[in-house]
């Protein structure tokens, strides 16, 4: 039996255990993978509860707040230091949270405009009054 579940891998339990400790440490990415990979096998395994499902869920949904907050700041800083190129593809990380998408679309505008970049500063003003309008 000890040889099957060597080539099983860990069990879910384990793995949303592990990604509450990356969790914890601020390693989101790591941590939405284990969450995931616990949904997946619990999934697979039929001992997948609604209240888990739930729960493992919110833990994927909780990690995804996070990398995009944590992109957001990435892209504020590059934008604040002239690299505009390289915060892009953080701007578009930082959308997964699309509640949030009119007010960071906002303030990209505002850090374009203060650094001179009137051209980007209205192009994100446009696009943060569209996705206001849903």
């Amino acid at each position: 039996m000890s040889f099957l579940k060597f080539f099983s891998g860990p069990t879910p339990e384990k793995l949303e255990k592990k990604g509450d400790v990356l969790f914890k440490a601020g390693l989101w990415g790591q941590a939405k993978l284990e969450y995931e990979s616990a949904l997946v096998k619990a999934e697979k395994g039929s001992d997948l509860s609604p209240d888990w499902e739930a729960q493992l869920s919110g833990k994927i949904a909780e990690t995804k707040e996070a990398l995009a907050k944590a992109h957001q700041k990435s892209a504020e800083d590059f934008i604040e230091g002239g690299y505009y190129d390289d915060a892009r593809p953080l701007i578009s990380l930082a959308l997964e949270m699309p509640h949030n998408a009119p007010a960071y679309y906002d303030k990209v505008s505002r850090i374009y405009a203060a650094q001179g970049n009137e051209t980007e500063a209205a192009r994100f003003r446009s696009i943060a009054k569209v996705a206001a309008a849903g």
